[in-house]
């Protein structure tokens, strides 16, 4: 989709979900002022009618009572539309501010960051406008962790990476479904780790001691205080003795109410997270769209009592009865009439006790949804982006105008590059600027997105099942005690740790021990890419030694020259930034210099013999 298509798209889309908003409001607005008018009509005609007749004024007050909460109930229906039309609104501009390159509106996983790992430093998975911040669409905390597990954690299985190509495949073209399922998300509290809250909820002790008393109380209360309640309106009991009867419901209140509260507030807590996820769920088990993956996802949710958008809509209710306390007039007439909290409790004990256990799973399974919505977002807003082969037996990676997803289309210069497999390494030679790390990045970006079952930037891309290893921005460490050459010494005795344990890496690196002297590195790489060769590993190695490339003289087999070239003119540097075969001929540092005044080099000494 090209950026002006974009921009039309997403404005017209913003456009309709507020007029629709609008409605809402102002249907909203009359339902509020009659529902003040039936509160104080139905207060009238109690006060008019209780003399004339005690009975037409109870009826009128159950009529008035009903017509109030049903009222209640609607206007609460109208806020939540309100609020949904909002978040879809919201969702559509995030996408228009994200088709011009501004991602900043979606989490950026910076909580993600490990520096030690593989390959996130090296490749900016994680953090502000990182590929993470890119791809997210997730409408939950525990979303946003699945997507950020799966980029950490690249899949090795091709069954698996082909089952989320499928799943992402049936999900990219449904665009209305895919923002309504974020839309009920952003809807949500989200918490910093909703799984883990969850649990800990879950796992709290039943203030429910003696179940068989409890019950009996729940019943037994109630009919009391009703008949009570017939009783005065019948003029059978005095209103004062009435009172005197009401010490009972009201004592049992008091007694529970503080540590119910305790239990109601973490539960609303709870809540607050998991609101508008029995939509969510409800989304997911009515969807059309079938893939192995997303059928496998849909069974988790059935269970033998109800589905889990059924069990979470139940919790809905329940915790819409716990919010009907906090009305002080509602709360003291429910309690003394109904024991409303202890009722509550006992709904809300029985939905954990009936539902507790499937529940971190069903999460889980909106978790995955988010991350397929994600990459299927990825698949829609880049059309010319495709899955790759993942083939299990073959070993070669050969990638057809593979780019920098970040870069624009405009921007970037895309590049071939292949590679046997297994024991097999590029090096790659170059200017300063002249494209290098880019490339490097730009492999290596790929490569995770192939391995997760998402769209890669490139044209055509074959790749064997690989585990990635990274080093290309090793800093020294001053609260380690620890030199920037022995920090590097660390990351690379990592990767002979895992080849010499037989598992095989796909290694990228950035200028082989950047730490020390000329000499020194020339004869530590030169050894170090021989190991790499021995102990079957492969990849890329970008390099400024320009005597590591005699290593390709000697082993054509396994290594190969490949370089970016600079061309200095009278006046400036022009970079194509095309990967070619070779060794680069023309550095550019002393031309720089030199133009900044820094040193006068003489022109021939900016050509290498």
């Amino acid at each position: 989709m090209s950026n002006e298509s974009s921009t039309s798209f997403y404005q017209q889309r913003i456009t309709e979900f507020a007029q629709i908003r609008k409605t809402f409001r102002l249907r909203a607005g009359q339902v509020g002022l009659l529902r003040m008018l039936i509160f104080i009509g139905t207060a009238f005609a109690i006060y008019s009618l209780y003399d004339f007749n005690s009975w037409t004024a109870l009826l009128a007050g159950i009529v008035g009572v009903s017509s109030f909460l049903w009222m209640i109930r609607y206007h609460q229906k109208l806020r939540q539309k309100i609020s949904f039309y909002r978040a879809i609104e919201q969702v559509n501009e995030w996408e228009l501010a994200a088709s011009d390159g501004d991602t900043k509106h979606f989490g950026d996983g910076a909580s993600y960051i490990e520096p030690n790992h593989a390959f996130l430093h090296d490749l900016d998975l994680f953090g502000p406008r990182s590929i993470f911040q890119w791809l997210n669409r997730s409408g939950s905390r525990v979303g946003e962790a699945y997507l950020a597990h799966w980029l950490k954690h690249p899949s090795g299985e091709p069954e698996e990476i082909t089952e989320r190509q499928e799943a992402v495949q049936v999900l990219k073209d449904d665009l209305d479904w895919r923002q309504r399922f974020q839309a009920y998300g952003t809807m949500a509290t989200k918490q910093s780790d909703d799984l883990s809250m969850v649990k800990t909820w879950l796992e709290e002790t039943s203030p429910i001691k003696h179940p068989t008393l409890f019950r009996l109380t729940l019943w037994g209360v109630p009919m009391y205080s009703i008949l009570a309640l017939i009783l005065v309106v019948g003029a059978f009991i005095t209103p004062g003795f009435y009172l005197l009867l009401l010490m009972l419901p009201a004592g049992l209140t008091v007694a529970k109410l503080k540590s119910f509260q305790l239990i109601y507030q973490e539960a609303e807590r709870v809540f607050d997270t998991l609101s508008n996820y029995g939509e969510r769920l409800a989304m997911i088990e009515q969807y059309n769209g079938s893939s192995k993956r997303l059928e496998k996802l849909r069974k988790a949710l059935m269970t033998e009592q109800r589905s889990a958008s059924e069990a979470m809509r139940k919790l809905d209710r329940i915790m819409n009865s716990i919010d009907a306390r906090n009305n002080p007039f509602g709360g003291l007439l429910f309690n003394l009439l109904f024991l409303w909290d202890w009722q509550c409790m006992h709904a809300l004990q029985g939905w954990k006790r009936d539902f507790g256990a499937q529940l971190p799973r069903w999460l889980e399974v909106i978790a995955e949804w988010d991350a397929l919505a994600s990459f299927a977002q990825i698949a829609y807003q880049y059309p010319d982006f495709v899955f790759p082969e993942v083939h299990p037996t073959e070993q070669e990676l050969d990638i057809k105008a593979a780019g920098h997803p970040l870069l624009r289309k405009e921007q970037r210069v895309d590049n071939d590059f292949k590679l046997p497999g297994e024991g097999h390494f590029s090096i790659l030679t170059g200017a300063n600027m002249a494209g290098k790390s880019t490339f490097l990045r730009t492999i290596g970006v790929n490569l995770v997105l192939a391995l997760n079952g998402c769209v890669v930037c490139a044209r055509q891309m074959k790749l064997p099942p690989l585990r990635l290893f990274t080093s290309m921005r090793t800093t020294d460490s001053l609260q380690e005690q620890e030199s920037y050459f022995f920090t590097e010494l660390k990351r690379l005795k990592v990767i002979v740790d895992e080849l010499e344990a037989g598992r095989p890496l796909f290694i990228i690196l950035d200028e082989i021990l950047k730490g020390t002297n000329s000499r020194d590195k020339a004869l530590g790489s030169r050894a170090f890419l021989q190991k790499l060769v021995e102990l079957k590993s492969w990849g890329v190695i970008a390099t400024h030694d320009l005597s590591l490339c005699t290593l390709a003289d000697h082993d054509p087999e396994h290594i190969q020259n490949q370089c970016f070239e600079a061309e200095t003119r009278t006046d400036d540097i022009h970079f194509d930034y095309r990967l070619r075969s070779g060794v680069c001929q023309n550095m550019n540092a002393s031309f720089l210099m030199r133009k900044m005044g820094i040193a006068d080099l003489e022109e021939d000494e900016l050509t290498l013999d």
